[in-house]
């Protein structure tokens, strides 16, 4: 045998190790998909979970910050705006 086909063969790798590293990989692959589904069917939200103080909070700055009662007008377009406009 020479020495480059005894470094060809020196640098080849095992099939049989390698099919049991792909197995391995794959059967965890499977497991965190069944994690992921399981999860997926979970709620995301709990319940009545717009009764609690945190998000009423929210519900209340966001109110604030538009001046309007129930209207945000910091991304909407006002009269005096020039959005949809030919002007602009």
């Amino acid at each position: 045998m020479s020495i480059i086909t005894q470094w060809i063969a020196s640098k080849m790798e095992d099939p049989q190790e390698r099919d049991n590293r792909e197995r391995r990989r794959i059967a965890a692959a499977y497991e965190r998909s069944k994690k992921m589904k399981e999860q997926w069917d979970e709620p995301t939200k709990s319940d009545m979970f717009w009764t609690k103080q945190k998000n009423k909070a929210l519900f209340e700055d966001n109110l604030k910050v538009g001046g309007e009662d129930g209207k945000q007008t910091r991304y909407m377009a006002t009269a005096t705006s020039r959005a949809n406009s030919y002007e602009s």
